[in-house]
């Protein structure tokens, strides 16, 4: 345990961390909370990227299946319009 000092000034002296190697505590200390709480970042990140992928695909898969459905329907009430208009222009009402 460090003790403070007095200066011939009487003011104390800042309490310091202790160094290791050349670094101190807090450098390690920040270090060590890096290491731990960057890779959770970075798979929260990836996780996301890929559920946002994955979103855009399922969207795009609906969208072409809500556009063969409105397609399907617009040829089936084609063919209808059709067939009325064959059965219209065969009626002799419609003639005279």
């Amino acid at each position: 345990m460090r003790r403070l000092q007095i200066n011939t000034t009487g003011q104390r002296n800042k309490l310091s961390l202790p160094r290791i190697r050349g670094r101190s505590l807090r450098t390690h200390f920040v270090g060590i909370l890096l290491l731990t709480v960057l890779p959770v970042l970075w798979l929260l990140l990836y996780t996301h990227i890929q559920q946002r992928q994955q979103v855009i695909i399922d969207l795009k898969r609906e969208a072409s299946q809500v556009l063969m459905r409105a397609l399907r329907d617009q040829a089936v009430q084609t063919e209808h319009t059709r067939q009325l208009q064959r059965i219209l222009s065969g009626s002799p009402q419609l003639l005279a």
